[in-house]
Parts: structure tokens; sequence; C-alpha cells
């Protein structure tokens, strides 16, 4: 793990993630948190960063994103890849959601898995 840019930590394939991961749930395993604010605030896609995290992921590793704004498109989007989620408002008018593997796969999203639709 190494501090990127922003203040943040990058895994070693260089996936932003805050300090301090959550821990997950299903086996103890601690959660990979990616702060996408930094990212929007520079006026990026954070689409990439959120399939490098989501392909990084070890089997039952839940997956944590904040947002300036409630990411909807990626609940289908990781809905149809089998995550369950939770989102919540922050204090600071962003979003925290958390994806959690083991839900059944929604085949209505499965169309748009191609497509980047995280903005």
């Amino acid at each position: 793990m190494k501090i990127n840019d922003v203040g943040g930590h990058e895994n070693e394939a260089g996936t932003e993630i805050a300090p301090g991961q959550a821990a997950a749930a299903a086996g103890g395993l601690p959660a990979l948190v990616l702060d996408a604010r930094p990212i929007f605030a520079r006026g990026e896609s954070p689409c990439s960063k959120v399939d490098e995290a989501v392909a990084s992921l070890a089997p039952g590793q839940s997956f944590v994103l904040l947002a300036p704004k409630e990411p909807k498109p990626l609940f289908d989007k990781l809905g149809a890849l089998g995550f369950s989620y939770h989102s919540e408002a922050a204090p600071d008018g962003g979003w925290r959601v958390e994806f959690t593997p083991g839900a059944t796969p929604t085949s209505s999203a499965a169309s748009g898995l191609g497509r980047c639709s995280c903005h």
C-alpha cells in the first residue's frame, strides 16, 4: 500500500483506498474502500478505478465507495455481478455505499456490464 497524491492510499493495483479500511462482515476481511471524491473533483470519471477495485476483491470481500453523489447506476451494474448494497448519505453531503457480495445476480442489469455507468 502506498500514499497517493491526494492523501489517500493505493493498493498494489493503484486503486485509491481510504485510510483505515472498514472491516467486512464476511470472513473478517477488510472492505476495500475507494474514495472517488478526489477523482470527481478533478473532473475525471471513476469508472476504471471502480472496475479495478471490484476486480481485485478477494472472495467474500466487500467494497465501499465514497462519492459526492449517490452512484445509482452502480447498483444495477454491481447487482448483476451478485452484490447487494447499502447506501447512506454522509454528514458532508456525500455518499457512502457498501457493496457486499453474495446476492443473487440480477439478470436485468447484465446488459449494462460493458458500459461505464458510474458517472
